[in-house]
């Protein structure tokens, strides 16, 4: 029988389509290679009938081969398991079922454990030590007590902390189970309609993952009132919103009385500030922006956005929309950083991916963060950052969208033609008419950006920009009508001139601290960097690492002084494993913030590495000048 990760690692290979190592594999699933090893073994003999299996290329990794029809089919059924709450029979999930017996029972003895299990009673024995170290994260420990058995012992809140982590799961699709035997459906139904209810009735809208978050710590409240757990009076005042405590004291209250409990005073107040539960109404509107903003963050994510302008050109302080909404997250986020209330990301990967350049804002955000309230933002609320700029950069495109009009003498089934064209293959195009050339005059009133003509206007005096295309069938037209209203030109003339002959590199490394202090070493010797640079490149992969797929990483850090705006490019000779990804190819971006043409440079570099074929033939590059070769061809 395959377990939830032998089903993982047959996504992971399905989803990269490359060789994959047993190191990569092994970081992604939390295991030692050897299992690795043992899990492909596995996966192999039980779906040796299918046609599909795993091959093992000595040096290079596993690849997943087979007809693709009958892949899809094994896909899906490792979705379903992966996605659902089917049982795992791995060690991994012997030590959550073993930690979640604990939590449900005083005292259980070996002899019941493994009856409990169905294991045999070496076999727990074996096991006691795993569960200790996951127990150890949150400082509790396992004590014996004789004719008793063994049980949890720690502070109230820390068991607390175990139990939100282990006895309460949500998988991708927001389906919950509860493992905590004095908890029952019924339970679960009554509180989740009275949260919902209340909340709709008071106008109060929370996005899934905190009502979630809010659901969660009340499940907990119920399973440890019932139990006779106090907190005890651990909670000054200051320490709580005194608006969710009132919101969280009327719903509580309400559960109480369909359940026939009764609340300590402090639960109410554990609720509201473990739960990271924040107020907020995405449907407030013409509201004054300074009442939905806390003046301190108000003044953190303007100066924030200015430093944003300055290094990028992104003006995304004249988005009142994004800022509200990042301040609620901020507020949010903050909440749960500093009661240790962690929170899963279901699309960190996909968004790394697919918005590198967001990502590395929301990076950029957290450091600013950390540094003005001594909050430490993990991962997962980095990529949450990333999607409200990438929400804002998606309104900044539709509001840079090009209106043009097309004039065609050749007729309209031609012209028609030609916007079709246009429109598949230019971005942020919107054409507002086509017309014959006699009818200039309505094409002038439309308020658009450009006229594109099929023919030369002779005394044409219009304030609106004229392209002319003499072939519109041609993809040299398309590729003119582009070069004008784009910004291709310019990402050419600034990655030539930030590319450097004694900036380009190869060399064999086993890290990613040993790649960049290499290339740093060597840019100094050129004169090309400071060594202040490297220490700053160093610590915002601390922060967050810089591979994003591909085979490729881009570390970066700003620079002053002298110092001009320069792309290190380095070639490993084997691919390491950087973080998440294994990466041969590395840019390492040095940017001058007095440089302003630089300010895109990062979607200059990911419009580059997109293309996976360049990338790969990169990587042969034995010069700089083949280097630069195979970019002036692929761009």
């Amino acid at each position: 029988m395959l377990s939830k990760k032998h089903y993982r690692i047959i996504k992971y290979l399905n989803d990269q389509d490359i060789y994959l190592t047993s190191q990569v594999l092994a970081q992604k699933l939390g295991v030692s290679s050897r299992t690795v090893k043992r899990y492909v073994e596995d996966i192999n003999y039980e779906i040796k009938n299918s046609g599909v299996g795993i091959i093992s290329t000595k040096g290079v990794g596993y690849r997943l081969i087979g007809p693709p029809k009958t892949i899809q089919n094994i896909l899906k059924e490792a979705l379903r398991i992966i996605e659902g709450f089917e049982a795992d029979d791995s060690i991994e999930s012997r030590v959550e079922n073993t930690i979640c017996l604990f939590i449900n029972n005083d005292y259980l003895s070996a002899d019941e454990l493994a009856d409990k299990l169905n294991l045999s009673t070496s076999s727990i024995n074996k096991m006691t030590s795993r569960v200790k170290e996951c127990l150890a994260k949150y400082n509790l420990r396992l004590i014996s007590k004789p004719y008793h058995g063994t049980c949890i012992e720690g502070e109230e809140l820390n068991i607390r902390s175990l139990i939100l982590d282990y006895g309460i799961k949500y998988d991708d699709n927001n389906n919950l189970k509860v493992y905590l035997s004095n908890i029952t459906n019924e339970d679960i139904e009554k509180v989740e309609e009275i949260v919902e209810t209340y909340l709709k009735r008071s106008n109060i809208i929370v996005a899934d993952k905190d009502f979630n978050n809010l659901l969660s710590s009340i499940l907990v409240a119920i399973s440890r009132t019932k139990n006779g757990n106090n907190i005890g009076n651990l909670f000054q005042i200051s320490s709580y919103r005194v608006h969710n405590y009132i919101v969280i004291h009327h719903i509580m209250t309400q559960i109480q009385e369909r359940l026939s409990l009764t609340f300590d005073e402090n639960e109410y107040k554990y609720v509201s500030l473990y739960s990271g539960f924040m107020i907020y109404n995405y449907g407030i509107k013409n509201a004054q922006l300074e009442e939905m903003i806390h003046k301190d963050l108000h003044h953190f994510i303007y100066e924030l956005l200015d430093e944003i302008k300055i290094i990028t050109g992104n003006e995304f302080h004249k988005d009142l929309k994004f800022i509200s909404a990042l301040a609620i997250h901020i507020k949010i986020a903050i909440n749960r950083a500093k009661t240790e209330s962690q929170i899963k990301n279901p699309l960190l990967l996909q968004i790394k991916s697919n918005y590198p350049v967001e990502m590395n804002f929301a990076m950029f955000t957290a450091k600013k963060i950390h540094d003005h309230f001594a909050i430490k933002l993990n991962e997962d609320e980095i990529g949450f950052i990333a999607m409200h700029f990438a929400a804002a950069q998606e309104r900044i495109n539709i509001h840079n969208t090009k209106k043009i009009c097309i004039l065609c003498h050749y007729g309209i089934g031609t012209a028609q033609l030609l916007a079709e064209k246009i429109k598949k293959y230019i971005k942020h195009v919107e054409i507002i008419g086509v017309y014959p050339v006699r009818y200039l005059d309505l094409a002038l009133a439309q308020n658009v950006n450009y006229i594109i003509s099929t023919v030369k206007i002779e005394d044409f005096n219009g304030n609106v920009p004229m392209i002319i295309v003499d072939n519109v069938l041609s993809d040299a037209s398309i590729k003119k009508i582009d070069e004008t209203i784009s910004v291709a030109i310019r990402e050419r003339e600034v990655l030539y001139g930030m590319f450097n002959e004694k900036a380009f590199y190869r060399m064999e490394a086993h890290s990613k601290e040993e790649v960049i202090e290499e290339m740093g070493r060597r840019m100094i010797m050129e004169g090309l960097i400071d060594s202040s640079v490297i220490a700053s490149v160093l610590e915002r992969e601390k922060m967050l690492a810089t591979d994003i797929g591909h085979m490729v990483a881009i570390p970066h850090s700003p620079i002053n002084g002298i110092h001009k705006s320069v792309i290190c490019v380095t070639v490993l000779d084997k691919p390491i494993l950087w973080k998440s990804y294994e990466v041969q190819l590395v840019f390492m971006i040095c940017f001058n913030l007095a440089d302003r043409k630089n300010f895109e440079i990062f979607k200059y570099m990911y419009n580059l590495i997109e293309n996976t074929d360049l990338v790969k033939s990169i990587t042969k590059a034995q010069s700089f000048h083949e280097f630069i070769q195979m970019i002036k061809e692929g761009i």
